[in-house]
């Protein structure tokens, strides 16, 4: 998703809440370490390569029984002042209380983000960062250009990569013991 503007006032999540956008607004909105950021539509790549792991992951996890994936957009709450927008992330069932009514109150067990050419540094350094200080077990950065995928581990010192796959190969994942999938399926329809 490229942003298309980014707004440099440091504001709380309910400060965010109480926001008046119209409903017919067109953005997606997130609130990064007390930031606003506004970003268009993404591109049908983006939606093509988040399709794919909804329905990869979606698959695997009702198979298991193990929780639920869900999709952007939809409110997530990591603290006072983030609030972002993952493309894609999962919650375990024995951490299904998180999942509420007006959105996701905690860290998900997993997260993916689908880098475009608008939020590189956000999504492999801010996001990263966010994501890693409020407990997510694992998290996915998935490049379009590249077809790459890097998975991380959250351990005691932090992130640590723990898979990861470019145009070939297969992606595994620990939280989602028993997961795999190929590249090709990941990025089947993307041009």
């Amino acid at each position: 998703m490229a942003a298309t503007k980014e707004v440099s006032q440091h504001v709380t999540y309910q400060e965010f809440l109480a926001m008046d956008i119209p409903e017919d607004d067109p953005f997606i909105y997130e609130l990064l370490n007390g930031e606003i950021v506004k970003y268009s539509a993404p591109e049908s790549r983006h939606q093509i390569i988040s399709a794919n792991l909804h329905l990869l992951l979606g698959t695997y996890v009702r198979q298991k029984k193990s929780g639920r994936v869900l999709y952007a957009p939809i409110s997530m709450f990591l603290d006072e002042y983030s609030a972002p927008q993952p493309d894609l992330l999962y919650v375990s069932s024995k951490n299904m209380d998180i999942v509420q009514e007006k959105g996701i109150m905690g860290a998900p067990d997993l997260i993916i983000e689908i880098v475009s050419p608008g939020s590189i540094i956000r999504d492999r350094v801010q996001k990263k960062a966010i994501y890693e200080k409020a407990g997510v077990a694992e998290y996915w950065i998935v490049d379009p250009k590249y077809h790459s995928v890097e998975i991380y581990e959250n351990t005691p010192s932090g992130f640590v990569l723990f898979n990861a796959a470019e145009e070939e190969g297969t992606i595994k994942s620990k939280v989602l013991t028993g997961f795999e999938a190929n590249m090709e399926e990941l990025f089947a329809g993307h041009q």
